[in-house]
């Protein structure tokens, strides 16, 4: 089934946002460079692998080299020193680059082994997290249903650990699922729980992300009005956290909102806005919703031409992320069949060696048993034919 402009505009923003709450979810207004300046001073304890797992986590889209040398050193000391908690974490940030990677079978398998490591540790937080990154795979799997599951039993380990710095962008990933379901009422519940952690961490940049998705809903339901308000406050907090991504979706959504209501010069204004933020940048889905509010906004001020040239840069660029994204899942796929492929061959060897050894234990029974009853046959014999001799010898000659 072809996907529409609209379909594929709600997969992508949900894909990316899903991603975005990484940042709040591992280290909230971490300083890079006061932590790299502790590191400078770190002796090689465990205190200096969980630097390292920070400073990895910073640099994860920034910077993915310095991500990997931080991982790297983080890993190799944890091997050192037999700490199984920060091979735990290690696990956990490759299963995080994978999935920026596109990765999806590989990340769910590193966050596998984070997971088990986390089981066995007590680390619960550690397993939360490798389960929240699973559901994320999962729904770029388009397997809603596992997802959730995901997702929910990350919410059940959450709530045993001491650390909940997690939660609040766990509440919101399953309020994103439930949104893309069009289950409107339950994704409202889970925002708001979100809503108020972050509220009360005073974390703009989370706020943000979670008043788009309020905003996106009141979207889908023509409440107007509500969606223009949380628009707003989305900006608001975007711009406070400094987070250039979310500032544009807020006024994406804002030029949408007004949009909805006929207010096109509010409209226009919105999506210049945040096509002159989003010029210098890769976000190309954050593009494509912009060309096509563009066109939309052409059309309704009857410039037909300039909707229609808008339009076909948005179904180019669709297109291409479509493409993309298809052309990965179905090399994902195809790296999935070889494993599961191989898996069964070895699988069938195993069953085949089973056979095998069983005809062999068969063989030696029925060889045993023959050699048994050959001995004991033989052992009677020699015993008559003693006896024989024996009783010859009493007699004598006759």
């Amino acid at each position: 089934m072809a996907w529409g402009l609209g379909n594929r505009l709600v997969f992508f923003a949900l894909l990316w946002s899903m991603l975005a709450t990484y940042a709040p979810a591992f280290s909230q207004n971490s300083d890079a460079d006061s932590l790299k300046t502790e590191l400078l001073n770190s002796p090689p304890d465990t205190n200096r692998i969980k630097l390292l797992t920070t400073l990895a986590f910073h640099y994860r889209v920034i910077d993915r080299q310095a991500a990997l040398n931080y991982r790297s050193q983080a890993w190799a000391l944890s091997e050192k020193l037999n700490f199984n908690k920060g091979k735990g974490w290690c696990y956990y940030l490759e299963g995080v680059d994978l999935t920026y990677q596109n990765k999806f079978s590989h990340a769910i398998n590193a966050e596998a082994k984070a997971i088990n490591v986390g089981k066995q540790i007590g680390d619960y937080d550690l397993v939360s997290r490798g389960y929240n990154v699973i559901g994320i795979n999962y729904l770029r799997l388009e397997d809603d249903s596992i997802a959730m599951s995901a997702f929910a039993t990350a919410l059940r380990y959450i709530n045993k650990s001491k650390d909940q710095t997690i939660k609040p962008a766990l509440l919101l990933n399953i309020g994103k699922l439930y949104s893309k379901l069009k289950k409107y009422p339950e994704a409202l519940a889970y925002f708001d729980q979100s809503r108020k952690i972050y509220s009360r961490w005073n974390d703009f940049s989370g706020l943000s992300l979670n008043y788009i998705e309020i905003g996106n809903i009141y979207l889908a339901l023509k409440q107007y009005d509500n969606a223009i308000k949380i628009g707003h406050t989305s900006l608001h907090a975007a711009r406070q956290a400094g987070y250039i991504r979310t500032k544009i979706n807020a006024l994406i959504l804002l030029g949408s909102s007004y949009l909805a209501t006929n207010n096109l010069i509010k409209a226009r204004s919105h999506f210049e806005e945040a096509a002159d933020s989003v010029t210098l940048t890769n976000l190309h889905d954050e593009k494509f919703r912009i060309f096509n509010g563009f066109a939309v906004l052409a059309e309704k001020e009857g410039n037909y031409k300039e909707g229609f040239l808008y339009k076909r840069r948005a179904t180019i660029l669709s297109d291409s992320l479509f493409n993309a994204n298809r052309s990965k899942l179905i090399l994902e796929y195809q790296d999935k069949f070889k494993t599961e492929a191989k898996d069964t061959e070895n699988k069938l060897l195993r069953e085949q060696q089973k056979v095998v050894q069983s005809r062999f234990r068969q063989r030696n029974l029925v060889l045993y048993l023959a050699f048994s009853i050959l001995a004991g046959f033989a052992v009677f014999s020699s015993i008559l034919l003693w006896g024989n001799r024996h009783i010859k010898r009493t007699e004598g000659p006759n």
